[in-house]
C-alpha cells in the first residue's frame, strides 16, 4: 500500500543527507520524526534559523525577531513569521498544528 507521503523512509534518508550538508551537529531523532513528534523537528528549525549561519541569526535580530530565548510555541510562531515575511514561504501547517504530535511529519 502506497503512503500518501510517497516513500517515508527514503524521505527520511534524504532529510538526513540534507542535514549533513547543513552541518547539523546531531543525529535526527528518527523515531520521533516517523511519528511526527515536534521534538524531532524543533531542533532542526532552530539550527536552520539560528545555528547554521551567524549572519542570518544576527540579521533576524536586527529585523526584530527574538527567537533564541523563546518558548517552543513562541519560537515556532516566530519561525513561521520569518518564513512568511522574510522568505515569502507559506507553510501548509499552522504553528499549533506543527506542535501537535503527528502533524510535523506530514
Amino acid at each position: 500500500m502506497a503512503s500518501r507521503t510517497g516513500d517515508p523512509e527514503g524521505n527520511l534518508s534524504r532529510a538526513c543527507d540534507a542535514l549533513r550538508r547543513l552541518r547539523y551537529p546531531r543525529e535526527l531523532f528518527r523515531e520521533g520524526a516517523r511519528a511526527g513528534e515536534p521534538a524531532a523537528f524543533l531542533p532542526l528549525l532552530h539550527h536552520a534559523l539560528l545555528g547554521f549561519s551567524r549572519p542570518l541569526a544576527a540579521r533576524l535580530v536586527e529585523r526584530g525577531y527574538h527567537l533564541g530565548a523563546a518558548s517552543d510555541r513562541r519560537f515556532v510562531e516566530g519561525a513561521f513569521k520569518v518564513l512568511r515575511d522574510e522568505f515569502g514561504y507559506r507553510t501548509s501547517l499552522t504553528p499549533s498544528q506543527f506542535l501537535q504530535r503527528g502533524y510535523a511529519g506530514e
